[in-house]
């Protein structure tokens, strides 16, 4: 924890960090209840998301979260279509992030929409078709390796790195 936020009440942290929120919010489908899951709830309280959702299994693994899901706003959709009328009501684009040959489009060319919300998928198999559906756009991070994927919390990582540098 920083040390403004020592010893304030949780509540309050989270009043204080809604009030100075960025301008996108993060989402994961959650098919596994992955551990993931929790690194990434993290990663999203350190760039200061307006929200973070899961979609389709309410019970996640908090564990790698370390506590900052308290001061957070988490919200749970059960199924992709709930959750893209959540974001077309609040004016929101959804864009996937995951690797799609002759789909997805490299993340270090692309112009993030204002409001948008990051959707990543699973681990071992990234977005569902039905995710996949709801998505304006999908980006991928690009790489030069053998491996044909990064771990989906450290991609969520350089996701939401990659949308910082464009809000202004």
């Amino acid at each position: 924890m920083v040390d403004k936020y020592r010893f304030w009440k949780n509540s309050a942290i989270k009043s204080d960090m809604q009030k100075n929120a960025r301008d996108f919010e993060v989402a994961v489908e959650n098919l596994e209840r992955d551990f993931n899951i929790g690194s990434i709830i993290r990663t999203s309280n350190a760039f200061g998301v307006k929200a973070f959702h899961t979609v389709g299994r309410k019970s996640i693994n908090r564990r790698g979260a370390m506590v900052t899901d308290k001061y957070i706003n988490m919200n749970h959709f059960s199924t992709a279509e709930e959750f893209a009328n959540y974001a077309n009501k609040n004016g929101a684009s959804i864009i996937g992030v995951d690797i799609l040959e002759g789909v997805s489009k490299p993340i270090e060319d692309f112009a993030f929409p204002k409001n948008s919300i990051l959707f990543f998928g699973s681990e071992s198999d990234g977005l569902s078709k039905s995710a996949q559906s709801i998505c304006k756009e999908i980006v991928h991070i690009s790489q030069f390796g053998s491996t044909r994927s990064i771990n989906v919390g450290a991609a969520a990582a350089v996701a939401m790195y990659a949308l910082s540098l464009q809000l202004k």
